[in-house]
Order: C-alpha cells, then structure tokens, then sequence
C-alpha cells in the first residue's frame, strides 16, 4: 500500500503536468486555480498526517478519561480545520501537536511568497507542530514563511531566497538546510524582532550565485 507522502506527491505532480500543458493555449492563465487545487491537496495532505499521529496516541492512553480528553482534541482540530468555527488551538491541543512529526517528500511547490494561499488554520497547524522536514522538494518562491520547525534536506531554491534567523534547532539537530541547491542570490538578514541567529544554517550546500549576509549576530 502507497503511504500517504507518496499519493501526495504523485497527486502534485499529476496537477503541476496538467497546469503546464495548459500553458501551451496562451489564451489561458490557469495559475490561480493551479494554486488553488495545490494547495487544496497540501492542507488535505497535512490533516490526514496529524490525525495518523493522533489516532497513535490514542494506543497510549492510560485511562478512559486520557482517551476522552484525546478524542475531544481530535473532534476540536477537525471542525477547525474543517470550517474554522473557533479562533485558536487549545493549550491540550497544541501540547499534543508539539509530539507531531510530519515528512513532505518530491514536492514541487509553486510561486507564492509566504504560503499567502494556505489557510490560517492550517498555518497555525504547521506552525505547531513538532517538526516539519521538506525533503527533495523544489521552491519557486523567494519569501517562504519558514518558522522554528522546519527543516530542509536535499532541496532546491530557484529564486533569490530571503532567510531571517531561527530562534532555535530542535533538540539533536545542528542545521536547517542540509544538501541543498540555491541556484540564485541567498540573502540572510535580521528581521524586525529577531537579529541573533541561534543556529547553523548550512550544511554542505551549493551556491551558485552570491551570499549576502547583513545585521546579523551569529551566537
């Protein structure tokens, strides 16, 4: 049986083929519903991973009222995944997805600076989660709304890239992006709230263009 990483990624690509043979009728921009269907599948992607993880958890349960509690978490983050009707994640929640690792493998991700087109409830998901490895995945977008959490290996950068610092590794792990390609400008600078970069950042990357590093205290 195919996991779900790899139904995932067939799904994007079999999305991206059929967006570029649409680019042959220059009649018609099909880029926003492009967007649209992709990041429909990354957000179902997502969910059916954490609530793999959470379904586990369940196995570790102690008692009745662990599990009761558990299964609450689950139906909360499903109707606010579903359709938002509450602002926020609970502090029992957001304890749990703090345990969640999840993998995106083989990905291709189109042009759009920030992740503006995922969902604010799927941003804060992400943002919760334990770790997050983007693993021989391809960007086409220079400002990608990275956070503590997120790790890169073996992936590629098309676009000039703007990375700000990281507060912290996760526990055991040295660097952020490891074997990756940048085939552009790589500009690391201090963010509004944030000059001091707590961690490494490369580890046997290519470069092929400049690297341009400003304002920054490297502890």
């Amino acid at each position: 049986m195919q996991s779900n990483s790899v139904i995932f990624s067939n799904k994007a690509s079999d999305l991206l083929d059929k967006y570029q043979l649409s680019l042959k009728d220059k009649n018609t921009n099909n880029f926003h519903c492009y967007l649209l269907k992709f990041y429909e599948l990354l957000e179902s992607y997502i969910s059916e991973e954490v609530f793999i993880q959470l379904e586990k958890l369940r196995s570790e349960c102690e008692n009745q009222y662990e599990a009761e509690a558990l299964d609450k978490d689950i139906n909360d983050l499903k109707v606010y995944l579903g359709i938002g009707e509450y602002s926020g994640v609970s502090s029992s929640l957001g304890d749990r997805l703090k345990s969640i690792s999840i993998s995106i493998k083989d990905i291709h991700f189109p042009k759009d600076d920030n992740l503006i087109y995922v969902t604010s409830e799927t941003k804060e998901v992400l943002y919760r989660l334990g770790r997050i490895d983007f693993i021989n995945c391809k960007f086409d977008s220079s400002r990608l709304s990275t956070n503590d959490n997120m790790y890169f290996e073996l992936c590629d950068f098309i676009k000039d890239i703007y990375i700000t610092p990281f507060y912290k590794n996760g526990f055991g792990e040295k660097y952020r992006y490891i074997s990756c390609n940048f085939h552009n400008n790589v500009y690391l600078s201090a963010s509004d709230d944030n000059k001091q970069e707590l961690c490494n950042v490369f580890f046997e990357c290519d470069f092929l263009k400049d690297v341009d590093i400003q304002n920054l205290n490297f502890k």
